[in-house]
């Protein structure tokens, strides 16, 4: 009984395993954003995107707007700490790699 249980546990880890290394997968989506980027389109894009299903589009253009939108636009600073997180969350909630991307970003990992 001990060894199948510890088969199992191996097993269901493994599949774990497999779920996190695709959620990684997910959020090494690359977004080039277009010459000269408007962070506020992009966010506007995001939204649509999270709207539409399109969740990797959605999670990549969430992620370029976290770590870029100051670098173009430094006015957007209340919008990426207050509006721009709540669409994340949104996404996060409809998304599981977003969440964990959220919560890595967050972490500062």
């Amino acid at each position: 009984m001990t060894a199948i249980a510890a088969i199992t546990t191996l097993v269901l880890a493994g599949g774990t395993t497999l779920v996190v290394m695709n959620y990684e997968k997910d959020y090494a989506a690359d977004y080039t954003p277009p010459v000269n980027p408007d962070p506020q389109k992009i966010l506007q894009e995001a939204q649509a995107d999270t709207s539409a299903g399109r969740y990797k589009d959605a999670l990549a253009k969430h992620v370029w707007f976290q770590e870029n939108a100051l670098k173009y636009q430094p006015s957007m600073v209340g919008v990426r700490s207050s509006f721009a997180l709540m669409y994340f969350g949104e996404l996060a909630q409809k998304h599981p790699p977003a969440m964990e991307k959220l919560k890595s970003m967050r972490a500062g990992v």
